[in-house]
């Protein structure tokens, strides 16, 4: 027990100089998401009442309350890009840890067990994801840290962290209400073990509750909402989603790991592990299927720990799946090499909504009325008065997309962009010009709208445009 303890002593002062060392090498800090800055954004209204840009409270645009609270807490005594890079890291640091216990938990050998917490920390795109700015690292975490708790059977912590894990991410509460339910059959004949887990699940998760129903008017982050409205994807043939969620999930690199998933079956916690990753990945193919390929497919990844527990149990009695795991590794450091241009690619990205940012400063009138879909950094580093497309920092856009987007499977999402351009009645949009994003000049033109480029990059960037609103 001395040495597994040193273990994780040891990866947690490992992970720790690793992320000082980056910090160090890649100042000033750039996150690689436009969803990290709303996140941002959304600390700085937190901590100063207002929202200059949206008009609207802290939590909305939020997924995870409980990473806002942190990355804000902190941003009380530091930079706040600084403290959402140190909250990744601590919570790298976590994640680190518990797979570290994790791994010996199931696995007697020192060797596979390095190996489990060597490539929970770096197949394919982990790093990239522990780093991104927003709440992925802590949701692996959570996870990890809810089949330790639940492994060891923690008497409090794992029904205070149950409690949690649906503020941390929306889809953690199905492990979190399975592991629950379990608990509960396992303890079915004490009636007060059982009230005293759900009372304390309740206490964690009340404030986070009543701080939803405060702010947004809902318990549910309407952050997935707006997503599956504006890109209406639920109405497609099921076998079709199904597909596309499997491809996606295979691609994303932590395919191969949930494979080995159903190893899990042998331990007690089997059942309710198993179910939860049945229902999340079907979550996603009925609703949202193509968001598990969003921003380099970071949904899948917090059930990476369940593949990694999989693979800890068939490699402690199979040789042979020793020796197919070895195999996995060695594909994986080649796969993670290949990822890392994506760091390089995130930066450049940033640093061109940066210089967008900058111009439109400079260029664009104070009263300046902007409609956008990318909402994160121009709330970030910009003054105006900013109108999100998607309907993520403006809840006013989901009705129009709910209405027109979403039943025509986008065919109709033109109408429902004009209809949020004119009722925000704005003066200017910057737009993507990418092959997706760059329809959305052409939805505004097709209503009469006119688009004057102001600023257009020479390559891959963002257009500012000055609009004209159509003849009434």
């Amino acid at each position: 027990m001395q040495g597994h303890r040193t273990f994780e002593w040891a990866v947690a002062a490992l992970v720790a100089a690793a992320g000082l060392v980056g910090l160090v090498l890649c100042w000033p800090i750039v996150f690689p998401l436009d969803d990290a800055y709303i996140t941002l954004h959304n600390a700085r209204v937190l901590l100063e009442g207002v929202d200059r840009g949206f008009g609207v409270p802290a939590l909305v645009g939020a997924t995870s309350p409980v990473h806002l609270a942190l990355v804000a807490g902190l941003g009380l005594i530091l930079d706040l890009p600084l403290a959402s890079y140190l909250l990744n890291l601590a919570a790298t640091i976590l994640y680190g840890v518990g797979l570290a216990r994790l791994a010996f938990w199931v696995q007697p050998s020192r060797r596979i067990a390095a190996g489990l917490v060597a490539l929970g920390l770096s197949a394919a795109h982990v790093p990239y994801h522990l780093f991104n700015g927003l709440e992925t690292g802590l949701a692996m975490a959570a996870v990890t840290w809810a089949l330790v708790l639940a492994l060891s059977g923690s008497r409090f912590l794992l029904p205070l962290l149950c409690g949690l894990m649906p503020f941390i991410r929306p889809e953690l509460a199905v492990p979190a209400g399975a592991l629950l339910v379990w608990r509960t059959w396992k303890q079915r004949n004490t009636m007060d073990r059982i009230a005293v887990d759900f009372a304390l699940a309740a206490l964690t998760a009340a404030p986070w509750l009543l701080w939803s129903w405060i702010a947004t008017g809902s318990v549910t982050p309407l952050t997935a909402s707006a997503k599956r409205a504006f890109f209406a994807e639920e109405l497609y043939p099921f076998w079709f989603k199904l597909k596309i969620a499997l491809i996606f999930t295979v691609q994303s690199g932590v395919g191969a790991f949930l494979l080995a998933a159903l190893f899990v079956r042998r331990m007690s916690i089997g059942v309710p592990v198993l179910l939860s990753l049945v229902v999340i990945l079907l979550m996603f193919a009925v609703t949202f299927p193509g968001g598990l390929f969003h921003n380099f497919y970071r949904y899948c990844y917090p059930l990476l720990p369940i593949g990694l527990l999989g693979w800890g149990i068939a490699t402690r009695d199979s040789r042979g799946m020793r020796w197919a795991f070895g195999a996995l590794a060695a594909i994986y450091v080649v796969i993670g090499f290949n990822t890392w241009p994506h760091v390089a690619g995130g930066r450049r990205f940033t640093a061109e909504l940066d210089e967008a940012a900058r111009w439109s400063r400079e260029h664009l009138p104070a009263g300046a009325r902007i409609l956008i879909h990318d909402a994160g950094y121009f709330a970030w580093a910009t003054p105006f008065a900013l109108f999100d497309i998607v309907g993520l920092k403006t809840p006013s856009s989901i009705a129009d997309h709910r209405r027109w987007t979403l039943p025509s499977r986008a065919q109709e999402r033109h109408v429902a962009v004009h209809e949020i351009a004119r009722r925000s009645r704005v003066s200017h949009a910057v737009i993507l010009n990418d092959e997706f994003w760059g329809d959305l000049a052409d939805d505004l033109r097709r209503h009469g709208w006119g688009l004057r480029p102001l600023r257009e990059p020479p390559s891959h960037g963002y257009v500012v445009y000055e609009l004209t609103p159509p003849a009434s």
